[in-house]
């Protein structure tokens, strides 16, 4: 709640943000992404992606984890989900492992855990800048 609180004072005080939380934009569409998606509709085939996400797309996070990380990620282990709940039933099929998941009060996570795989949560808010952080889970 402090992130969509501080998100609405931001919206208040500078007018840039962009609520794309859960039940928003509660607004229609700017008229320019309205156009862009007639034209993409009028001019694209539009069927389904690529299961594990677009190729181009994986390369370039596993670039931007060494560019910002010096972590060396294979693109081929990076999946593209369309959420969380996406990214966290992947691993529920891989028995005995842990998957690290931020504590919020309305993650799906949570429920999803019942079905007996084990789960290392940790704070997320302001102070965290949202960001789930292993150093902060493990203490």
């Amino acid at each position: 709640m402090d992130v969509w609180l501080a998100a609405a004072e931001r919206q208040r005080s500078h007018g840039d943000l962009v609520n794309l939380s859960a039940g928003q934009p509660s607004a229609g569409a700017p008229a320019a992404v309205r156009a862009a998606a007639r034209e993409a509709l009028d001019t694209t085939v539009l069927g389904y992606t690529v299961a594990l996400g677009i190729p181009e797309l994986r390369v370039a996070i596993a670039g931007a984890y060494l560019d910002r990380h010096g972590l060396h990620v294979d693109p081929n282990d990076v999946v593209i989900t369309t959420g969380s709940s996406g990214g966290i039933t992947v691993p529920v099929g891989l028995a005995g492992l842990a998957t690290m998941t931020p504590r919020t009060g309305g993650s799906s996570s949570s429920s999803i855990c019942t079905v007996g795989w084990k789960r290392v949560s940790g704070p997320q808010g302001i102070s965290t800048t949202s960001q789930p952080s292993a150093d902060k889970m493990f203490r």
